[in-house]
């Protein structure tokens, strides 16, 4: 009989449950676990946000480079000019490049231009190529553009003319090319030295 008496109690006393002071002390790891898991969860997505933001602006500054430095080493022609909006210039755009194809006698011609772009205070570059064929009775053809950056600092980005060396026939002319992306503020940037055909013609 005495063994049953404290079964029973023993019964009683686990059918209770949790006490309220456990209660709290459970809502309460189970709150730091689930608050520690949102924060983690949080800077996961920003941190990829922001690592996927830098990647587009080196990407773009480099194909950008990659493509003006294409151009201009065919180019027997280089001509730079000045874009101004509002306040804002870009130095060397639009950049036009050029190269005879003595066997088709056609006139092969690149252009880069600036605009003001989707975000606010961002612009973007645009390439397009055509065909001069007036030395064959034809016209001047349009091929197309394309758009090969939309992120670009403008006062950060720009062409330049630089002489390099010098002797008593000639100088040697270089390109100076500076690409600045901002994408959602990671910045990227590059400068290259670009060395076009050694008897280009520059304009101005």
């Amino acid at each position: 009989m005495a063994a049953t008496g404290m079964t029973r109690r023993l019964r009683i006393r686990t059918q209770r449950g949790f006490t309220m002071v456990e209660m709290m002390v459970a809502l309460a790891i189970s709150g730091i676990i689930i608050a520690s898991a949102v924060a983690l969860l949080y800077y996961t997505v920003t941190a990829a946000g922001q690592n996927e933001a830098k990647t587009l602006a080196y990407q773009e500054v480099r194909y950008i480079g990659f493509w003006i430095s294409e151009d201009t080493q065919q180019a027997q022609t280089i001509t730079l000019e000045n874009t101004t909006v509002g306040s804002t210039t870009v130095v060397g755009f639009p950049l036009t490049l050029g190269w005879l194809d003595t066997d088709t006698q056609v006139q092969t011609w690149i252009k880069y231009t600036t605009g003001p772009g989707t975000s606010s205070g961002r612009w973007q570059l645009m390439r397009e190529s055509g065909e001069d064929r007036s030395l064959l009775g034809g016209g001047n053809v349009s091929l197309g553009q394309t758009i090969v950056g939309q992120n670009l600092d403008p006062a950060q980005t720009y062409c330049q003319k630089q002489t390099y060396t010098c002797d008593q026939f000639a100088c040697v002319n270089s390109l100076t090319l500076q690409v600045t992306a901002n994408v959602d503020g990671n910045v990227a940037t590059n400068r290259y030295q670009i060395h076009p055909r050694a008897l280009s013609l520059w304009y101005p």
